[in-house]
């Protein structure tokens, strides 16, 4: 049903013009445009899963399009991601059933926008938690202890600004590192709650007992396999604990299949800490510090 690639993005529109959070807000209004183009997950992990009534809302608006596009037998002549420059490959489908098509994706789109916008949500403030006077290499840090985070997984390690994905490298979504995995396994970095796992398996969040939330992105892209050389060996809700085994992915075949593999590592809220900081070594192994959270 292709209207399930358009409406759980556009509760963003919304988040866009309502949320006072700077970031937040830059991330809705990029997010709701790079959709319109088949361009998806910067919508969905930075504002609608973390702000949850958006997502509720597109998904409400989604299925009242789909229904429609369905009693309308709506369907494509050809394989296309889907867009708003891909709306063309379901004309051939006959005038009543772009009609729906056309009626859907417009209920989608601007109805899960309205609903979100009537509905509210919960705001991410913009205040950091007050900071004491103790400054170490120049930041200005908190009393409180910092979160250090183990290593998800093994490889390389490289820092976000050479990750291919602008997404990703610009901080848009929170900041963190990246690694290029030597070993196809994602493990727990700390005691934590699977908040989101992905059906594809290629996207983790983690909600860390700390309070930290973590971003887990196996590769560039991996979306489009579907799954195909990954598997998970726990379930969203889980309550696991540090080292516990979550997705296993396979390398080679993310490579053969003409994909970057490097496992993207962001602090999704990063807003409520006062710096986050990878680590200066060049490689790591399973469960090695790598980012240091600065409350």
């Amino acid at each position: 049903m292709p209207v399930r690639q358009i409406s759980p993005r556009q509760g963003q529109l919304s988040v866009f013009l309502k949320t006072k959070n700077e970031q937040m807000k830059a991330v809705a209004g990029a997010a709701s445009i790079t959709a319109l183009f088949g361009i998806t997950e910067p919508a969905i992990y930075g504002a609608t899963l973390r702000l949850k009534k958006p997502m509720i809302c597109a998904v409400i608006c989604g299925a009242i399009g789909g229904g429609i596009m369905g009693w309308g037998g709506s369907y494509g002549t050809a394989f296309a991601n889907q867009g708003i420059l891909t709306i063309p490959v379901y004309a051939e489908a006959g005038t009543k059933a772009f009609t729906c098509y056309l009626i859907g994706i417009a209920i989608a789109f601007f109805g899960s926008a309205i609903l979100t916008y009537i509905v509210g949500f919960e705001d991410i403030p913009n205040e950091k938690p007050e900071k004491k006077e103790n400054v170490i290499k120049g930041i200005v840090r908190s009393g409180d202890a910092d979160i250090i985070i183990a290593s998800p997984v093994e490889g390389r390690v490289i820092p976000l600004s050479q990750v291919k994905d602008n997404v990703f490298s610009s901080n848009a979504m929170g900041k963190g590192i990246a690694v290029v995995p030597s070993l196809g396994e994602v493990v727990a970095p700390a005691d934590c709650t699977v908040s989101v796992l992905y059906p594809t398996l290629h996207a983790i969040g983690l909600k860390l007992d700390s309070g930290a939330e973590v971003l887990i992105h196996i590769g560039m892209d991996t979306v489009n396999m579907k799954g195909d050389g990954f598997a998970k060996f726990t379930e969203m809700g889980s309550k696991i604990t540090k080292g516990t085994k979550i997705v296993t992915f396979d390398i080679d075949k993310i490579e053969e299949a003409g994909y970057d593999p490097t496992v993207v590592v962001i602090i999704s809220n990063t807003e409520n800490y006062t710096e986050v900081v990878g680590t200066e070594n060049k490689k790591t192994a399973l469960l090695e510090d790598l980012i240091t959270v600065i409350r």
